[in-house]
């Protein structure tokens, strides 16, 4: 049990071999990806070829946003769409009604551009959904180069009309072609998803029970797995029509599937040895899993049912964990398992009522500062393309808006990834397309076979995760608009090179009001995540106790999806800080990879903690002794010390552990140096508290050893 605590996953890696895997992993087919990328594909040239044929003007917005509605069910597109055009109505209406009135003074009109601005950038920040915010935005900034010259007040209403028409029929086509290829291919993502996943734990164990390595396309879908996490199976089962008792039985399977998941990924990064006898168990995992994966690929939840896994104890605690977890699954739909246990958390249930703000839009004043700075950005564009007449570099504007986020890392990732879709989408595809194949075109044939071309490898793009599909729809978008402008060949190289010379405008602009005006740092950013989420691991008991056994379990849900939520967080702006520069580049990439190192730690304590939660659910009379008590309470006091010296308060980050830290780790070394020599104990739930104590303690040897140069860290025993 000792190699728990010094077992250290492999991190560091150069940023070309960082980059070249990031590629790889994002790319790479899952379970539904192609038959969503045709779906995109069929409605944005469906919405191409209205444009084409009635001549719509303005319209290249409409086929852009068949690429942005959600496609996880038709539920959620229909959610989606309505979501879209009610935001564009609103801002359809804000636009009419202002806009008119104060067209004809040229002041009035500055104050009106300056005021959408803010407005804009505000909604972006507060309200809940982020698409809204930039639904909305995205109608008013493609009417304000528009209404900067009046001088036919109806055909800038017809303009801005048919544009709004324009993402209303995307969305009912986008619906349309849901509903349609639901009936041709009925693809159960849901069960794909589990399926899926259950395969690859049984790659995992078959490797560990047969002593070799596990195969790439394994490995690479166990990372993915990990780092993507349940939530989009979550939200798929929220989005269906199951009734009440299906619905627990499928929450209860994605949450134990989930589970499966991050043991497998823990025990593959822990490079831990098993016994022989770990090892035959493995085995046998694999044989039932694969009874569960077949049963549930036919839907056949009785034979998952009938299903008699065996259960007994193993000397590693993952091992015992996946086995138990494997047990539960034949107990859910036999209706032996608690289900409550497992339904969707009230965090969860939020996504069905979908507020419109955040709960502390009209109170926190970061919403007001974020749309001042984002105002300040898109103004000094305005202004300064239109002092040099040159409305062509309207886009600036647009980059402002829709790569605005709250970290200077997380926006810069945007920015990196709309400059690299619209060079792609504007001078690769769009130009090259003009200079050499436009020519040899001659009907709306050919264009749209070219046109099919560039939306599929858009929409393959745009299908990864949130950290490279921008860049897909990026390319979507700058070639749209090349191309979608004029309902002819596009013959003029100067709309593509106007798009990407206002993108770098609007880039620049970013730069200059976001980074040096209220800026957070994305190592302060990290950091503030990461001893967040020690704290709340640390709290995680404290907080269910005194409760009553259903609200314990509704309060552990709660706390489980928060914690989970900050372990994504943290890896997601880790990537970000990539995207920062400066001096001290380096030494935030060096503390990226000291936390991307100290995180599957944290998780593994966080596991074992649930376990042992999961024991008392499961008997309410559990005892544990007095000696498990203290090292409980001897790793939460560790994580807490942790979590007070790593906090960057006022934006500082301590690098020296504190003297009280190093004494209070010296002796806990001390005492598991001297539980190694001592009987292991047969019981499961104290064996997990000494685990527990001795991952916690290793949590603090790495982040101590990494940290600090000055002292000298205790060495893990």
């Amino acid at each position: 049990m000792a190699s728990l605590a010094q077992s250290r996953p492999r991190v560091t890696q150069s940023s070309s071999r960082w980059i070249v895997g990031f590629l790889a992993q994002e790319l790479k087919p899952y379970p539904g990806r192609s038959w969503t990328v045709v779906r995109m594909t069929i409605s944005a040239t469906l919405v191409m070829l209205w444009i084409m044929v009635d001549r719509v003007p303005g319209a290249a917005l409409g086929a852009y946003y068949t690429l942005l509605f959600s496609r996880d069910s038709p539920q959620a597109t229909v959610r989606s769409a309505l979501t879209a055009v009610g935001a564009v109505a609103c801002s359809l209406c804000v636009i009419l009604f202002t806009a008119a009135i104060l067209a004809g003074n040229p002041v009035l009109h500055f104050c009106w551009v300056i005021g959408m601005l803010f407005l804009i950038f505000f909604l972006i920040s507060a309200v809940a959904e982020y698409p809204m915010g930039t639904a909305f935005g995205f109608l008013a900034v493609n009417s304000l180069t528009a209404w900067d010259f009046p001088a036919n007040t109806e055909l800038l209403v017809e303009g801005t009309l048919w544009t709004a028409l324009a993402v209303a029929l995307a969305a009912c086509i986008t619906v349309a072609v849901e509903l349609i290829s639901r009936r041709i291919h009925p693809f159960d993502q849901l069960k794909e998803g589990l399926t899926d996943r259950i395969q690859t734990v049984e790659a995992v164990l078959d490797a560990w029970g047969n002593h070799h390595e596990l195969n790439e396309v394994s490995g690479s879908k166990l990372v993915q797995y990990a780092m993507t996490g349940t939530a989009s199976m979550r939200r798929l089962l929220l989005r269906s029509n199951n009734n009440p008792q299906m619905m627990a039985e499928l929450s209860a399977t994605v949450a134990l599937v989930g589970r499966l998941i991050d043991l497998s990924a823990t025990l593959n990064d822990l490079e831990v040895a098993l016994s022989p006898a770990d090892r035959e168990r493995c085995l046998e995992a694999v044989k039932n899993l694969q009874g569960v994966r077949i049963a549930l690929s036919k839907s056949d939840f009785a034979a998952i049912a009938a299903l008699q896994p065996h259960l007994a104890d193993a000397r590693n605690p993952f091992i015992s964990d996946i086995e138990r977890t494997i047990g539960l699954m034949p107990q859910v739909f036999s209706g032996l398992a608690p289900l409550s246990e497992y339904l969707p958390s009230a965090v969860d249930f939020q996504m069905r009522r979908n507020p419109i703000w955040k709960e502390d839009a009209f109170t926190n004043p970061d919403h007001v500062r974020f749309a001042l700075k984002g105002a300040l950005a898109a103004a000094f564009c305005y202004v300064l393309y239109s002092a040099i007449d040159w409305p062509g570099l309207s886009t600036a504007v647009s980059t402002c808006i829709i790569t605005a986020l709250s970290t200077v890392g997380s926006s810069r990732q945007k920015q990196v990834l709309r400059v690299i879709g619209a060079l792609f989408g504007a001078i690769c595809l769009g130009m090259s397309a003009q200079v050499f194949l436009l020519p040899h075109l001659d009907g709306i044939g050919g264009f749209t076979v070219l046109f099919v071309a560039v939306t599929a490898i858009a929409s393959w793009v745009a299908t990864s995760s949130p950290r490279l599909s921008y860049a897909g729809v990026q390319t979507a978008f700058a070639f749209y608009v090349t191309h979608l402008r004029t309902f002819g060949p596009q013959t003029s190289l100067a709309v593509a090179r106007d798009d990407v010379a206002g993108i770098l405008l609007g880039l620049a602009a970013m730069w200059l009001c976001f980074d040096q005006i209220w800026v957070k740092d994305s190592a302060v950013r990290i950091l503030e995540l990461f001893t967040a989420n020690l704290r709340r691991i640390a709290e995680f008991d404290h907080q269910i106790v005194g409760l009553d056994l259903p609200a314990a379990i509704d309060k552990a849900r709660a706390e489980r999806g928060l914690i989970n939520n900050q372990f994504d967080l943290v890896r997601n702006e880790s990537d970000a800080l990539f995207f920062e520069f400066g001096s001290r580049w380096r030494q935030k990439v060096k503390l990226r990879n000291q936390i991307r190192a100290w995180q599957p730690q944290l998780r593994t304590y966080f596991l074992l903690q649930l376990s042992l939660f999961h024991y008392r659910v499961q008997d309410p009379q559990l005892s544990i002794s007095g000696e498990a008590k203290r090292w409980i309470e001897q790793s939460q006091n560790l994580l807490r010390m942790l979590a007070d010296w790593k906090d960057p308060q006022g934006g500082q980050i301590a690098a020296k552990p504190p003297d009280d830290l190093l004494q209070f780790a010296r002796t806990l070394n001390g005492q598991m140096q001297a539980e190694q020599h001592r009987e292991q104990t047969s019981q499961r739930a104290t064996g997990i508290c000494s685990s527990m104590f001795k991952v916690a303690l290793g949590v603090a040897n790495a982040m101590i050893t990494d940290s600090s140069s000055h002292e000298s860290a205790p060495a893990a025993p």
